[in-house]
């Protein structure tokens, strides 16, 4: 995420209460829940606070995951108010035509796009990547299927679209652009525009359901 260094603040290296009030509040919160994500966060935020009986304060403790894409990805979908479930019908479909009767001859795939909505007559198609783009950038083989959604939803719905690819990062911006991609020498599928998005926000407003949006962050 272009981190180079780690910055550490203190403010937040203590709890403002005493131990025992703070579980009691949390203890109190989860009682009073019965949304499962919520009551999963909750238990996530007792045993990260209050740790295990062999907790060795000397020892740093990491929380981590092998999946930050599929988190980053569901980030962006509510930064970007992801319209995918309203156009998910419209979509084409690759679609297998088999000869032979005793295979599945009506066999499907599926074509899904990150996030998808409409707005100022325009077709936006936006993907979340999961790069360090210090180290490198998406390959054909995801560009490809980049360019070739934009390319059969504007043929399929007769719009105009826009290809945008979003990494996370560190900017003094909350969406900072970045630059684009395009077939060279040849434009018939146009470009795949980019944009960093500042993780530290990003997160942030997810974790606190805020609802503001990003979309007026992309140029037209």
């Amino acid at each position: 995420m272009n981190i180079d260094d780690f910055v550490y603040d203190p403010r937040y290296d203590t709890l403002p209460c005493d131990t025992e009030t703070a579980k009691n509040i949390l203890a109190q919160a989860i009682s009073n829940t019965f949304v499962d994500r919520e009551v999963s966060l909750l238990n996530n935020i007792m045993y990260f606070i209050f740790g295990s009986s062999n907790y060795n304060s000397e020892k740093p403790e990491t929380l981590a995951t092998q999946y930050f894409h599929s988190i980053w990805e569901a980030i962006c979908s509510e930064l970007f108010n992801n319209e995918y479930d309203h156009f998910k019908y419209l979509i084409p479909k690759p679609k297998w035509h088999v000869y032979n009767n005793k295979y599945n001859p009506y066999n499907f795939s599926r074509q899904i796009p990150d996030i998808l909505y409409y707005e100022n007559n325009t077709l936006y198609v936006l993907d979340a990547k999961y790069y360090n783009i210090k180290r490198n950038l998406p390959g054909w083989h995801d560009l490809v299927k980049q360019f070739y959604y934009a390319y059969s939803l504007g043929i399929s719905l007769n719009v105009k679209t826009r290809n945008l690819l979003l990494f996370p990062g560190l900017t003094d911006h909350i969406v900072e652009y970045f630059g684009y991609v395009d077939i060279e020498n040849d434009k018939r599928l146009g470009e795949v525009e980019a944009y960093l998005i500042d993780i530290a926000y990003a997160i942030k407003s997810y974790g606190l359901y805020r609802k503001q949006s990003l979309r007026n962050y992309i140029g037209l």
